[in-house]
């Protein structure tokens, strides 16, 4: 089902509903972790350690790259004619 499609079927949803379905979810995510080898645990922490580090990541470039636009805005500009030709301030 597509993401908008989802979102829209949750949406008719009565909330009786919503919460069977969200309680049969967590406990078919419950028994697949029972069911996992500890190399399996082990490799399911190391990927999610390293997603969540990957988001921080990208937040703190976006928040560096949005403070550099926001500097650059603030700079006044000119024309100083041809960039040829060294200017005497």
């Amino acid at each position: 089902m597509t993401k908008e499609r989802k979102a829209r079927w949750l949406a008719r949803q009565s909330q009786e509903s919503l919460d069977r379905i969200r309680a049969v979810d967590a406990a078919a995510y419950r028994r697949r972790l029972e069911a996992e080898t500890p190399a399996q645990s082990q490799a399911r922490r190391g990927r999610n350690a390293e997603a969540h580090h990957l988001v921080r990541n990208r937040q703190s470039q976006r928040i560096r790259d949005e403070a550099i636009h926001f500097i650059e805005a603030q700079v006044e500009t000119h024309n100083c004619g041809p960039m040829n030709i060294i200017e005497q301030l």
